[in-house]
């Protein structure tokens, strides 16, 4: 197959519900016979993404691991994404919000240090100096067998059935071995609601409890987090990998969660 060919797909509606999107018929028409699957998605912040090839009559979709990257990187209606050939069914990946814009990507680069847990358990910062150093410096990277548990998760499914009327995102929770606990915060939604380069303070709410927070966001990579207080939260709230949090905005420092258990 020839390298360096590009191609974009614009995400509708249909794309999310169904949790696959299908190749250009033209690309097919090209390089379709060379194709195999699975397929690995690499995006610029180093992270990469098995996803499995399927067919319905002509169409060639990316389905299995589809839907947890599209979680993942919080796309929607009206996402631009941009795949680059780069052999070997490997594919460089740019994705832009609908205003246009790359989007900031939730992941760090190569660093061994930041795969999950295999254990599960949560390990909390010991003080939040030491968190918000992690917060920092740290963001956290997902890799290839991080989505597969994902695939046909309950949590997912029961969480893509959720209504509000209020702002609101969905995250997946990640474990890492650097003592942090992250969900990712949508760029779209952190630019709205959270303040550059400051700290701002939110509170998070489960039924009748509330756990102050703090949000961080910075204006040169467009990436917010929850660092102080969110460890607490987590264990408190007996978070593990895999489950699924919806963030609703119901006052402007004030995030009500639901949690879907994996």
């Amino acid at each position: 197959m020839d390298t360096g060919f590009q191609f974009f797909k614009l995400i509708h509606e249909d794309d999310i519900h169904q949790g696959k999107v299908g190749l250009p018929k033209e690309f097919l028409k090209k390089h379709g016979n060379n194709l195999s699957s699975p397929v690995i998605l690499k995006v610029p912040s180093g992270a990469t993404w098995e996803v499995e090839l399927s067919k319905s009559g002509d169409d060639v979709l990316l389905d299995k691991g589809w839907k947890e990257f599209a979680d993942f990187y919080s796309l929607e209606h009206g996402s631009f994404v941009i795949f680059r050939d780069e052999g070997g069914c490997h594919f460089s990946v740019i994705i832009c919000g609908k205003n246009g814009l790359e989007i900031g990507y939730p992941c760090g680069g190569d660093d061994s240090s930041l795969s999950p847990e295999a254990d599960g358990k949560i390990q909390a910062c010991e003080t939040d100096r030491n968190e918000d150093a992690i917060c920092r410096k740290k963001v956290f990277r997902n890799s290839i067998s991080d989505s597969s548990h994902l695939r046909n998760s309950q949590a997912l499914e029961a969480a893509d059935k959720f209504i509000t009327k209020n702002p609101s995102f969905k995250s997946v929770v990640w474990l890492s071995k650097v003592k942090a606990i992250s969900v990712s915060i949508p760029t779209s939604f952190g630019q709205e609601y959270v303040k550059a380069d400051t700290d701002n303070m939110m509170t998070l709410q489960v039924a009748d409890r509330m756990w102050p927070v703090k949000v961080l966001r910075y204006s040169n990579c467009h990436v917010a987090r929850f660092c102080g207080g969110w460890p607490l939260f987590a264990a408190e709230n007996s978070l593990k990998k895999g489950d699924v949090c919806i963030f609703e905005l119901i006052k402007s420092s004030l995030l009500n969660v639901s949690i879907f258990r994996c």
